[in-house]
């Protein structure tokens, strides 16, 4: 049988960039994003067009931070999200790919975060476990010294004080995003 077809609009750049605007969204900005593509509906493009029209909106002077982060590149004995058996551990342990900046993919981050990630230009911060990725005048400021004995903290490079913005489309529990979206659709915009 089938998949019944789409519902809703359909979303493209020139709408996600007056949408973007719409949730404050400025040039020279540093944007924190994290969000899932799925939530914001039929996307033409896919996390391209989501990732250009956010570059569009924060113009050549902002930068475009995600999350690229890779739990699994850990210890198994603390992996609670997807638990392995206890005698896989030691295999694990000895065969797990050491953390390549370059090459190692997101766990879980989604489309757009793996589409910026891989975009020529981004940078990604070292960390094992908690990186983010960065495009724009900015990142290598964002990205550059984050420690590895700390990962979301206070310290953390990947969180630069001031002059940032994090939106979250798509996530549940947010405020409805204006225009082509829908209104189904899930975002927020938030000065932290």
């Amino acid at each position: 049988m089938p998949a019944p077809p789409p519902t809703g609009p359909l979303v493209t750049r020139g709408p996600l960039f007056t949408d973007l605007r719409a949730l404050g969204v400025r040039p020279g900005e540093t944007l924190l994003l994290r969000t899932s593509l799925s939530a914001l509906g039929r996307v033409c493009g896919g996390a391209v067009s989501v990732v250009q029209s956010l570059l569009d909106a924060l113009g050549p002077n902002g930068t475009l931070t995600v999350p690229t982060q890779t739990g699994g590149n850990s210890d198994p004995v603390r992996w609670r999200r997807r638990p392995v058996p206890e005698e896989w551990w030691a295999e694990i342990r000895a065969s797990m790919p050491a953390y390549d900046p370059a090459v190692t993919p997101g766990d879980g981050m989604g489309a757009i975060a793996e589409t910026e990630r891989r975009r020529p230009g981004t940078l990604r911060s070292a960390h094992p476990q908690t990186s983010f990725a960065a495009l724009g005048p900015r990142a290598a400021a964002i990205t550059d010294g984050h420690a590895t004995d700390c990962s979301l903290g206070e310290h953390s490079r990947a969180l630069p004080r001031g002059r940032r913005r994090r939106v979250r489309p798509g996530v549940a529990g947010e405020a409805p995003v204006p225009s082509a979206m829908g209104p189904a659709r899930r975002a927020r915009a938030a000065r932290p």
